[in-house]
């Protein structure tokens, strides 16, 4: 006994004079490990608590041994003291569980994963704690070499696993970056040609996470490998090799369509230049898009489902039975969705036209399958089914026309005021304002019509679409000017006083 407790005191003493050398709490010139002060006394602290409990305790009990205590109460005391130092373990875990997380996290930059392996370390920890405890106390043959290897084989594969990892990503990076010269020369080429890199690069890197997987299955026992060259394994495998091809098809074919759509509309033309599209491609392209997306959707959907191995037919008759009823209980909108298809294949309405529809006019902002959205002069915006749209003005198709009717006294010459309006009509198509707007010389067509104060004259000037209201206003200013200066008085009511007018001097004949 007394020489028990001899090697008890000489091992303790011994790790402890050990544990002081790497720690020098109180000499940190001497300290050989990066630690501060604090820590350094801290950890010698816990280290002699483990220390005096361990090997004190398991001497103790080997003591109690010799002197004929019973072997069932010397296990009793060592399970005992076993458990008091994972208890201490599980502590020392705990108290030190906010300054490992942030180390762990490594600051704002780190990955995900680091974020959660911080967040979450102390619950592994003791985790390993209790199982190599549960271990150990009930003696399972080869237990506690079995959870060494399988920890050390799990630190190896997470290891390789982060390297792969790292290695793709940075083989990615650099197998598929542009030179400078060329990036310099077009700022858009690097992002249109690795459009699809981070995708790639997702799925190599989730390769490796699933054979990493497979590896740590199998350095804890469950056997993964084998399991997949197994009948049920096979047939696994297979679906998911299926499922994965019908999402790359879908996929692809997804990308071509919508890389094809958004070329035809961003695509620059052979000089460089922006190419404006048809208001009715910039409509029914987004809508076509949509569409499809939607059908390839549920085409992958009921494949995968099939695949998985269900039953997708009774789901289609539901889902047909489903539709009929939606289709009676939903007249109005089905007939808002097939009369805006033809409205949108016939293209009487675009985005950015001026329409009047039924009662509703203004500018369309934006069109779906199903109605019309409209902004009138005052801001005002109105939402108009297509099942409600039983005529279609259309102000601003192909080109248009800025319609003119003046008024002039009964005693006018019509002639002269017909020569002014034809002189103002081509100042204005030549001024520089407004000369891309017309797109053709003034049609004056001479008396419409008589009202009671009026001789009434009509003409009008064809213009670009959307251009005829700003044409018409500038004409109609120019021409109150021209009739004061020309002396040509327009009605007036006759209880108002008559305007004065700037009457012209006579001409002098000319001197023969």
């Amino acid at each position: 006994i007394v020489l028990t407790l001899v090697n008890a005191s000489v091992l303790a003493r011994a790790i402890l004079a050990l544990g002081r050398i790497l720690l020098s709490p109180g000499l940190p010139r001497l300290r050989p490990l990066p630690l501060g002060d604090e820590t350094a006394n801290y950890g010698q602290i816990w280290l002699r608590r483990f220390v005096n409990v361990s090997v004190y305790g398991y001497f103790l009990a080997q003591g109690l041994l010799l002197i004929g205590v019973p072997s069932g109460i010397y296990l009793i005391l060592l399970r005992a003291i076993g458990l008091l130092l994972a208890t201490m373990a599980i502590v020392l875990v705990l108290q030190n569980r906010g300054a490992v997380s942030q180390w762990l996290g490594g600051g704002a930059r780190s990955s995900s994963a680091r974020v959660r392996a911080a967040d979450v370390w102390h619950l592994i920890a003791i985790l390993v704690i209790l199982l190599l405890y549960m271990v150990w106390a009930f003696a399972v043959p080869g237990g506690v070499e079995f959870l060494m290897r399988a920890f050390v084989a799990t630190a190896v594969i997470l290891v390789v696993a982060k390297l792969l990892k790292a290695g793709i990503e940075r083989a990615v990076r650099r197998g598929f970056a542009l030179n400078s010269e060329l990036s310099r020369r077009y700022p858009g080429l690097e992002a249109r040609a690795n459009r699809h890199l981070p995708m790639l690069q997702r799925l190599l890197v989730g390769v490796v996470w699933v054979f990493a997987a497979l590896a740590l299955f199998e350095a804890w026992g469950l056997n993964s490998f084998g399991w997949l060259g197994s009948e049920v394994g096979r047939k696994i495998t297979g679906s998911l090799i299926s499922i994965l091809l019908i999402l790359g098809v879908v996929w692809l074919a997804w990308e071509l369509l919508d890389t094809a759509i958004e070329r035809y509309l961003e695509e620059p033309g052979p000089d460089g230049h922006a190419v404006e599209r048809s208001a009715r491609m910039r409509t029914l392209l987004p809508l076509i898009r949509n569409a499809t997306r939607v059908v390839l959707a549920t085409m992958a959907l009921l494949i995968v489902l099939s695949e998985l191995g269900l039953n997708i037919g009774p789901l289609l008759a539901g889902a047909g039975v489903v539709g009929l009823a939606i289709g009676f209980g939903a007249q109005t909108l089905v007939k808002d969705v097939i009369t805006g298809i033809f409205i949108l294949v016939e293209e009487s309405i675009s985005i950015g036209d001026v329409v009047d529809l039924g009662g509703h006019s203004g500018v369309v902002e934006s069109m779906t399958i199903r109605s019309v959205r409209v902004r009138d002069v005052s801001g005002s915006v109105h939402i108009i089914p297509f099942s409600s749209v039983t005529t279609v003005v259309n102000m601003t198709k192909e080109f248009a026309y800025a319609v003119f009717n003046l008024g002039i006294a009964y005693e006018q010459d019509v002639d002269r005021a017909t020569a002014v309006m034809q002189e103002v009509g081509r100042s204005l198509q030549h001024d520089p304002a407004f000369k891309s707007a017309i797109l053709s010389p003034i049609e004056v067509f001479g008396i419409d019509g008589f009202t009671d104060l009026s001789v009434r004259l009509q003409a009008r000037m064809k213009t670009r679409p959307g251009r005829q209201w700003t044409v018409s206003r500038e004409f109609n200013r120019r021409v109150k000017l021209a009739f004061g200066e020309a002396a040509i008085e327009m009605p007036h009511h006759p209880l108002l006083p008559r305007p004065a007018l700037k009457v012209e001097a006579p001409v002098p004949e000319a001197v023969g």
